[in-house]
């Protein structure tokens, strides 16, 4: 492959960023423009103006951001909300459902434990859940067969809950550092086991195969409400997931109970707050081919509830997205861009290199993403092609600059290609040896987590303090994201796979839907269906001044019921039970004629 044109050398410094590579002569060259787009990263004498050219996107990118209003309420920075009366954790925030109808039906409050162990079992709820479970069977970004090393929906989980916390103790020490010695500083303090139950809880209602799951899930709850995986984690903690609760003692069918009564997993107002990433109501009668990101419509008690509970002000004009939502939220988005990136590496999709030679058309694309993301939180500057560059240069900084002790002559072409030789193959050792993989992840994470800040508190709602990151990491954030979605995510591979799995997922609901008498479902589940059918869903309201709970709300039609239940189901499977479901359903090549929890 032979350069479009020759690179120009400044002072035997400048160098030009595209990679090319000849498979026929294994030789590597210099390619200084690509698909007419100039990929040149001017360099210092001691590497410093790729440096300065990363600080001067990111100068522009903190310049055009918007000012962000408050969220519903008045904040102040720490060193004045410091002597308020400031608490981030009410009694009401630390309540659980079983505490409401104790209350009703007693008329005296449950006996609370100290704050530490009230919200510790949160985490031990969520870990000992089938849902949680079933996650290891779930795709993150490959399926979970191809090995035992890439990542799956669990390990996701696990890693997303571990820089939650870790960026929690960030945030903590960074204001018992400035006032650890005010006796105000504790209500200060983020709770770690309700933010790491919420980053536990996060994908709990992803279904299998992923986004093509969702995708046919929500085709078929078409004009029923919809299908969503963040929607179906809510349900799933605050429905499906039951635990009996001594307030109320089993009666007759224990399944009856768990409809009549439903607590999921009980958990406290605050840690169910911290799974809501949007507030956004999923009606009935939404007919989006797109899932649309929110909560549904059966839920929308418990939203309201968890709502009047936390909110001081009218809490029907706030949008809820509390202070451990926003962490869990930033330690997913930490997570997916740097782990799924390791997992491009051990699969060898890509390796480092190809971020330094992307091709036009790709680079246009993920350029199209990131600036629709950046303009939807905020930032006017759009980015162009250059910009893009800039970031994964800097990204990849270790490999790029030139090392001093090399003493590169770029005036000579035996130099030139020493140091794209060099380039390329430690590119390639990055992707193929665990311990520089893990060095490079451990890296991206661990800046990522000292550039998370709480820059002010809010003290009319202190559960909406906002959590800010860097525009510096946030950038570089999104760009991975985004061109892991546009060189992996819609990659043949990938799409093949989801095309055959949304088939799956679409030919499992329409044959449980289509049976009259419900005989292809298991015995258990079977039962739990005929009981949602004959039982009332209930919707919670809470009066907070007289702290009085009750019940409200229409029967649903058994359509509606049937369906809801049906994508629930579908829903829990793992990837490989409906992959054997699917055979037994379509085909006689079978292994078996049990399991799928017969």
């Amino acid at each position: 492959m032979e350069p479009d044109s020759k690179p120009t050398f400044d002072n035997g410094i400048k160098v030009v960023a595209d990679l090319a590579h000849d498979t026929a002569g294994n030789r590597l060259v210099l390619d200084g423009v690509r698909s007419g787009v100039k990929l040149q990263i001017q360099r210092g004498a001691v590497g410093n103006d790729l440096g300065h050219a990363f600080q001067n996107l990111v100068q522009k990118l903190e310049s055009s951001k918007n000012t962000t209003p408050p969220f519903f309420g008045e904040e102040l920075p720490l060193d004045e909300a410091i002597s308020s009366d400031f608490r981030l954790y009410s009694q009401q925030d630390l309540t659980r459902i079983a505490d409401l109808r104790s209350i009703r039906l007693r008329n005296n409050p449950p006996n609370r434990r100290p704050h530490s162990h009230h919200t510790s079992s949160e985490y031990g709820r969520i870990v000992h859940s089938m849902a949680f479970r079933r996650l290891q069977g779930k795709m993150q970004l490959f399926p979970p067969v191809e090995s035992p090393l890439l990542r799956n929906r669990l390990t996701h989980s696990l890693e997303v809950t571990e820089i939650a916390a870790n960026i929690v103790k960030s945030l903590n020490d960074a204001v018992f550092a400035k006032h650890g010695k005010h006796p105000n500083v504790k209500n200060f303090f983020i709770d770690t086991s309700i933010v790491a139950t919420a980053a536990l809880a996060h994908d709990l209602g992803h279904p299998p195969f992923g986004h093509s799951g969702e995708m046919a899930l929500n085709e078929f709850m078409c004009g029923f409400g919809g299908f969503e995986g963040n929607a179906q984690s809510l349900r799933l903690i605050t429905r499906i997931e039951n635990r009996l609760v001594e307030e109320f003692p089993r009666r007759g069918s224990s399944i009856r109970e768990v409809f009549e009564n439903p607590f999921g997993l009980n958990l406290l107002f605050r840690t169910i707050a911290s799974v809501i990433k949007y507030d956004t109501l999923i009606s009935n009668s939404s007919n989006s081919e797109d899932p649309k990101k929110g909560y549904y419509e059966e839920d929308r008690g418990i939203v309201d509830l968890v709502k009047k509970l936390l909110l001081k002000n009218d809490s029907s004009v706030c949008t809820l997205r509390t202070i451990e939502c926003q962490i869990m939220d930033l330690a997913d988005d930490i997570a997916y861009s740097t782990y799924d990136l390791e997992d491009c590496f051990i699969s060898g999709t890509f390796t480092p290199a190809d971020f330094l030679a992307v091709e036009g058309k790709t680079l246009g694309q993920v350029v199209k993403r990131i600036n629709k993301k950046m303009g939807s939180l905020g930032y006017s500057y759009e980015l162009n092609p250059s910009d893009v560059q800039t970031v994964f240069f800097q990204l990849f900084d270790d490999i790029t600059i030139p090392n001093p002790k090399s003493q590169y002559d770029f005036g000579l072409n035996v130099d030139q290609a020493a140091y794209v030789s060099s380039t390329y193959f430690e590119a390639k050792a990055i992707a193929k040896y665990p311990l520089l993989r893990r060095r490079m992840t451990e890296s991206l994470i661990n800046n990522a987590i000292r550039n998370v800040s709480v820059n002010s508190w809010n003290i009319t709602n202190p559960c909406l303090t906002r959590v800010d990151i860097s525009p510096a990491r946030l950038l570089l954030i999104e760009c991975l994201k985004a061109y892991n979605y546009v060189t992996v995510i819609t990659s043949s591979r990938l799409q093949i796979y989801q095309h055959r799995s949304f088939k799956i997922v679409k030919e499992i609901c329409n044959a449980l839907y289509h049976d009259d008498q419900n005989m292809m479902l298991p015995t258990y589940t079977k039962e739990l269906l005929q009981t949602y059918l004959e039982s009332d869903q209930k919707k919670y309201n809470f009066d907070s001044k007289e702290f009085v709970a009750c019940d409200a709300g229409e029967a649903l039609p058994d359509e509606v019921k049937k369906r809801r239940f049906i994508s629930d189901y579908v829903a829990s499977l793992t990837d490989a039970e409906a992959m054997e479901l699917y055979a037994k359903l379509t085909s006689a090549d079978y292994r078996t004629i049990f399991g799928i929890g017969s």
